[in-house]
């Protein structure tokens, strides 16, 4: 678990508030959620990938880290609802698995003053480290 800390930079996960949307039949939803209650963070759990219901709780419960599908990446930077609701509460946003725009990164990175933090082959190498 130390390796995930350093790579992503956590300083402290009890502290940090997580929206989790992905499936649990997803190996996201399988390996990190479990892993992020297990240190104390708190999870936000979403039956749903539904955008309004996102963003509306990123706002109630002031998350902290956000991780991303890329098409939900898009939304963030040009969709209807992007400020209808307070997103400053999110220090960091995560994606991993398919590519990613580097544009659409940094247009994230510019609007919403977050890391952005990019997984590309993060369990090919490291998946091991975890189970230990």
């Amino acid at each position: 678990m130390a390796s995930l800390k350093t790579f992503l930079k956590l300083e402290n996960e009890s502290q940090d508030v997580v929206a989790s949307y992905y499936p649990f039949g997803h190996v996201s939803g399988t390996l990190f959620t479990p892993m992020w209650i297990s240190k104390g963070t708190t999870v936000i759990i979403h039956n749903k990938a539904d955008e309004e219901n996102i963003l509306s709780s990123i706002e109630k419960y002031r998350v902290t880290l956000l991780p991303l599908f890329q098409s939900f990446g898009y939304k963030l930077i040009e969709g209807p609802l992007v400020d209808k609701y307070d997103l400053s509460s999110v220090k960091t946003m995560i994606h991993g698995g398919t590519y990613f725009p580097a544009n659409i990164a940094k247009a994230l990175i510019d609007k919403y003053k977050v890391r952005f933090v990019e997984c590309k082959y993060f369990f090919s190498f490291n998946f091991q480290l975890l189970l230990k």
